[in-house]
């Protein structure tokens, strides 16, 4: 679940946008056991920016 987005970030997370809260996105960690939530964030906001300041 979830899509790449290498033109947002090169880590290594998915994005998944939450249906009943179409604004929101999730960006998770696929491979770690458990899932890893790195952030829940408003679509708005810069998500490169955010990403890049938390690593």
């Amino acid at each position: 679940m979830g899509t790449k987005r290498q033109d947002i970030t090169m880590l290594p997370v998915r994005f998944w946008t939450i249906t009943k809260f179409p604004n929101y996105v999730v960006v998770y960690r696929p491979e770690t056991i458990p899932l890893q939530v790195v952030a829940i964030l408003h679509g708005k906001r810069d998500l490169k920016e955010v990403l890049e300041s938390r690593s």
